[in-house]
């Protein structure tokens, strides 16, 4: 079973594999459904941030701004009050095609870390996750342990965030903790 440890202490002893559930956080999912807004020539912004216009590339800052697939993104703040970024993309929304939805209760964010997080994951998605192939502010939507997931790096080399829907969150600790077992045989 995971203990869900608030901190991330690094010690000789540390585990290969840590897990924790980030605590609540603001999650939005933003697409705009004109393909000739976003372009490199026209790139999309909201309120002088710049969204990020490549599959898989992180822009970040509040809200870090995740982009998941052509013309959509996830906007995620530390911030659990969402008033303040809707407020943001009303003003803009209507000139930009843009349709936000809040998500938040809907996605577990589970924090993974340790010196073999990236051996772990690697046997639950078909992602390369080699530090040369894929690093800090990448972002890919996969199947993770045959579920949906975003995986984000969030800090190399091996800080990455699972944005997996709240419903699977048991299975996936059940799972994580399992894979975990060829590294060190625990995790925390």
């Amino acid at each position: 079973m995971i203990r869900h440890a608030e901190a991330e202490a690094v010690s000789a002893n540390a585990p290969a594999v840590r897990v924790c559930r980030s605590p609540g956080r603001a999650i939005l999912q933003v697409k705009s459904w004109m393909s000739d807004v976003v372009s490199r020539d026209l790139p999309m912004s909201l309120q002088d941030a710049r969204l990020p216009d490549q599959v898989g590339s992180v822009v970040s800052g509040s809200p870090r701004v995740l982009c998941t697939a052509p013309r959509e993104w996830l906007l995620v703040s530390q911030d659990s009050n969402l008033e303040q970024h809707s407020k943001m993309l009303a003003t803009e929304a209507n000139a930009l095609g843009l349709v936000s939805i809040d998500i938040s209760a809907g996605l577990i964010i589970l924090r993974l870390s340790g010196s073999a997080v990236r051996d772990m994951l690697e046997k639950g998605c078909g992602l390369d996750l080699h530090p040369l192939r894929f690093g800090q502010g990448q972002c890919a939507r996969t199947r993770f342990a045959n579920i949906p997931v975003v995986v984000d790096l969030v800090k190399s080399p091996d800080r990455f965030e699972l944005y997996v829907a709240r419903s699977y969150t048991q299975y996936l600790e059940h799972w994580i903790a399992e894979a975990a077992t060829e590294f060190d045989g625990r995790t925390v």
